[in-house]
């Protein structure tokens, strides 16, 4: 099973993945009236990067994940915000990569 940034299961079509510095861990998301929990990031998702906020969903497979594609949404609501000050902690000791600095430095002004 493939897991998260803390280590548990990602669930297909519910766990994502963002930019924390934008949506922390634990944030709930509501696109097109389902649920999705931020639990993971990824360097091609820092805002930075795409200039504005992209959400990668956990598809079970490389066919799921090619099926679903690219998707834009303009009705995306936090149903839940995470926690900024979890997701700076699990950053904190990955400050050598890029994408977690970037992240981190975000989340500061949060804080």
């Amino acid at each position: 099973k493939k897991k998260d940034a803390v280590d548990k299961n990602l669930v297909a079509n519910y766990s994502a993945a963002a930019d924390w510095s934008v949506f922390p861990i634990g944030t709930i998301l509501d696109i097109n009236d389902k649920n999705y929990e931020i639990c993971d990031y990824g360097s091609a998702l820092v805002t930075k990067k795409w200039g504005m906020p992209v959400v990668d969903i956990y598809q079970p497979s490389k066919t799921a994940m090619r099926r679903w594609g690219v998707k834009y949404f303009d009705n995306v609501k936090v149903v839940k915000w995470g926690d900024w000050s979890k997701s700076a902690e699990i950053l904190k000791p990955r400050l050598k990569y890029p994408h977690c600095r970037t992240m981190y430095n975000g989340i500061q002004r949060q804080l």
